[in-house]
């Protein structure tokens, strides 16, 4: 069954390399690119976005000390059956998901937000 992509929003930090790995773990499996799709190692949950550029933004600002270093992408995802967060040491911290969060079978950076509305740093 085909499914179609839908707009959302991934926060993630850059690596040395200019690659984009999860905000939420220093060791991520999944690498993420501009305009490439990123999957989650076999046997893991699923990827997390957040439905709106706001619930994002609020993730952001109130979950990290250091919310200056992480970056919010626009994004495509396509929506997973899985309703869960797990790595390759098992299931997720969070004992209850942020607001808006969306989970993926595939996420896709497109553009970089900047939450004071300037010019977009990176973009397709």
């Amino acid at each position: 069954m085909f499914k179609i992509s839908k707009k959302g929003y991934k926060i993630v930090r850059e690596a040395i390399d200019g690659s984009y790995f999860s905000c939420i773990t220093n060791s991520s499996p999944v690498t993420y690119g501009i305009n490439k799709w990123a999957e989650p190692p076999k046997n893991c949950g699923s990827l997390a976005v957040f439905n709106t550029y706001e619930d994002a933004l609020d993730f952001k600002k109130n979950y990290y000390m250091h919310y200056e270093e992480m970056h919010v992408f626009e994004c495509k995802y396509k929506e997973s059956k899985k309703k869960y967060l797990e790595n390759l040491r098992g299931k997720s911290g969070f004992s209850m998901l942020p607001v808006g969060t969306k989970f993926a079978d595939k996420v896709k950076l497109i553009k970089e937000k900047n939450h004071d509305n300037k010019n977009n740093k990176k973009s397709i």
